[in-house]
C-alpha cells in the first residue's frame, strides 16, 4: 500500500510550522495561525516529532533581547530622561519589559500584543501630580474665540 503524502510537509510553510511545533506551540493554535485543519496538523505533528532530532541540552542561558524588548527599553529610557518615570513606576516598567519579552518569544499571540500595547500606553500616560502647569501654559497660548467687533477707523 503506497504511503500518503503529507500536505504540510509539501507546503511552503512547512519550515515555519515545524519551528513552531519544536518551540512547543499547540496544534490548535498553529492550526488557526496557519489556516490548516487540526487533524491535518495533528498528523503532521506526529510524524514531524518522530523525524526531529532530540534537542541538545543547553550549556548556558544566553540573554538575547528581541526587538520589542529593545524598543521597550528605549521607551523607558526616554521617559526617564524626560522625568516622566519615577521609582514608584517600577512595577509598570517590569510589566512592560516582561510583555515585550513575551511578544518577542511568541509573536503570533494576539492577546500578548494587546497586553503589550496596553502596558506601553499605561507607561506613557502623563502622571497627574496636581500641578496644572500644562493647563496654565495652554491658557496663555489660547486666544479667545468669538466674533470680531466692527470698529471704524
Amino acid at each position: 500500500m503506497p504511503k500518503t503524502r503529507c500536505t504540510v510537509c509539501e507546503s511552503t510553510i512547512a519550515v515555519a510550522v515545524n519551528d513552531q511545533l519544536a518551540a512547543g506551540k499547540s496544534v490548535r493554535s498553529l492550526a488557526q495561525v496557519f489556516d490548516i485543519s487540526r487533524s491535518t496538523l495533528g498528523r503532521h505533528a506526529a510524524h514531524a516529532a518522530a523525524d526531529r532530532p532530540a534537542a541538545a541540552t543547553p550549556i548556558g542561558v544566553v540573554d538575547i533581547q528581541g526587538r520589542n524588548r529593545i524598543a521597550a527599553d528605549a521607551t523607558i529610557d526616554a521617559l526617564r530622561a524626560a522625568g516622566r518615570l519615577e521609582s514608584i513606576d517600577s512595577a509598570r516598567i517590569a510589566t512592560f519589559q516582561t510583555l515585550a519579552d513575551a511578544v518577542d518569544a511568541d509573536p503570533v499571540n494576539a492577546s500578548l500584543w494587546r497586553e503589550y500595547r496596553a502596558a506601553e500606553s499605561t507607561l506613557r500616560e502623563v502622571n497627574d501630580d496636581g500641578n496644572d502647569e500644562l493647563t496654565e501654559i495652554l491658557g496663555r497660548l489660547s486666544t479667545p474665540m468669538g466674533d470680531a467687533e466692527d470698529k471704524e477707523l
